[in-house]
C-alpha cells in the first residue's frame, strides 16, 4: 500500500509543475496501478481484447454474413477469437490493406505488454 501511495504522490506532484515522473509513469498508473492492482490490469486486458475485436469488424477484416442478430453475434465471436489469437501471439498473419496490419501489429505489442503488467501485479501480490 505504501509503495502505491508513494508512486501516486510522485505522479500528482508532476501536476503541480514540480519535477516528477513522466507520461510513462502516468501510463503505468493507468494500466496496472503501478503493478499493484490486479483487477485494474485484468480489466484493461479485457478492454484491449474487446476493443480490437470490434475494430476488426469495423475495418472489415472480419466480415459479417448479414445484419441479423445471429449473424452479428457470429461475427463478433469470430472477431473476438481472432483478437484473442493475436493477443496471445498465436496468429500473426497480416491481411492486405493498411489499417488491419497496423491493428494486428499494435495488438501484438500492446496485448503482451498488458499481460506482462498483469503477471507483475499477480507476482507482487504473491510476494507479500
Amino acid at each position: 500500500m505504501f509503495r502505491y501511495l508513494s508512486m501516486d504522490a510522485l505522479r500528482q506532484a508532476r501536476r503541480h509543475d514540480e519535477p516528477g515522473p513522466s507520461a510513462l509513469h502516468s501510463l503505468y498508473h493507468l494500466l496496472s496501478g503501478y503493478g499493484e492492482r490486479i483487477g485494474r490490469a485484468f480489466l484493461v486486458l479485457i478492454f484491449i481484447w474487446l476493443l480490437f475485436g470490434v475494430l476488426y469488424i469495423l475495418t472489415g477484416h472480419i466480415k459479417l454474413q448479414g445484419y441479423t442478430i445471429g449473424a452479428i453475434g457470429q461475427g463478433l465471436v469470430r472477431a473476438l477469437n481472432h483478437s484473442l489469437q493475436v493477443l496471445t501471439l498465436q496468429r500473426t498473419e497480416l491481411s492486405k490493406g493498411i489499417v488491419t496490419p497496423f491493428l494486428v501489429t499494435l495488438e501484438m505489442v500492446v496485448g503482451p505488454l498488458q499481460i506482462a503488467l498483469l503477471a507483475l501485479a499477480v507476482r507482487r501480490q504473491f510476494m507479500r
